[in-house]
């Protein structure tokens, strides 16, 4: 048949049809300009040895193993081949912003101001030991409302106890002056291994007279103060438990030594361990 004429295959009855163009031919299809189909001897599409076990007929689209994101796209761009890792697994790249939208905290995840809403309970987890739990302030104060249950060693820094040393102390205790005049009176006993650290004192005398503290070996803690009738000393509480205002040696008690009136009034101190 000469060229240019329409050739019709009609194939209503389902015997095969086949185009043979030759083992080195190519076949073309012109369908409209630049939509030309070629096919030639080393593009034929196999198929699958084994069919699908759908039963469906189709060509499989398969990916391109591409786990180091190398350019496989042609030299004008035409097409990208899917790049996929060895598993097969889809390689997808995203560049730019995602924002993802949760009606709810993700379990597990704080909000995004890096803090929980107040009224939510807070366990922090710390049994295997390998890392410090720190609570960093930044100069701000740290507010506990309600009781506080610890367990185990807890170590705090209180700034009611700065000095040369924080003082192990026994006990504190808030006693009451009342004696007349006389010497060597006891105010505080103290212990082996324990010492008499004073915070606070206040006292007054009834009429003129002299007072003295002291240890019990008379080693002199203040000089012989004179006071007027109704006059007295007061210095009050110290709130620095590391430097008290007096501190006698070990197991030596308190004494005061009055002369002729008699004092009244309140003494604060702490027993501490040595």
């Amino acid at each position: 048949m000469a060229d240019g004429h329409n050739v019709t295959v009609d194939n209503a009855v389902g015997a095969g049809v086949y185009v043979r163009p030759g083992t080195s031919a190519v076949f073309t299809v012109d369908l409209a300009t630049n939509n030309d189909v070629t096919i030639d001897g080393s593009s034929i599409v196999h198929l699958e040895d084994v069919a699908h076990s759908t039963g469906d007929a189709g060509i499989m689209a398969l990916g391109v193993e591409n786990e180091d994101q190398a350019d496989l796209s042609t030299g004008d761009k035409d097409y990208t081949p899917i790049a996929v890792t060895k598993e097969g697994n889809v390689i997808v790249k995203q560049e730019g912003t995602i924002t993802v939208t949760e009606s709810s905290p993700l379990s597990g995840f704080a909000t995004s101001a890096k803090q929980l809403a107040d009224g939510h309970n807070v366990t922090v987890d710390n049994a295997a030991g390998a890392a410090a739990v720190n609570i960093q302030d930044g100069g701000n104060t740290i507010t506990v409302d309600g009781a506080v249950t610890t367990s185990g060693t807890v170590a705090l820094t209180n700034d009611s106890l700065i000095g040369a040393g924080d003082p192990t102390i026994d006990s504190y205790a808030h006693v009451a002056i009342n004696l007349n005049a006389g010497a060597n009176q006891v105010l505080v006993s103290s212990a082996a291994s324990k010492q008499i650290w004073v915070y606070g004192i206040t006292y007054t005398c009834s009429v003129a007279g002299t007072v003295s503290f002291q240890d019990e070996d008379d080693t002199a803690i203040t000089g012989i103060m004179d006071h007027a009738a109704n006059s007295g000393l007061s210095h009050p509480t110290s709130g620095n438990f590391a430097m008290p205002i007096w501190k006698l040696g070990t197991d030596k008690d308190l004494e005061v030594d009055v002369v002729t009136a008699a004092i009244d009034g309140w003494l604060d101190y702490a027993i501490v361990s040595v």
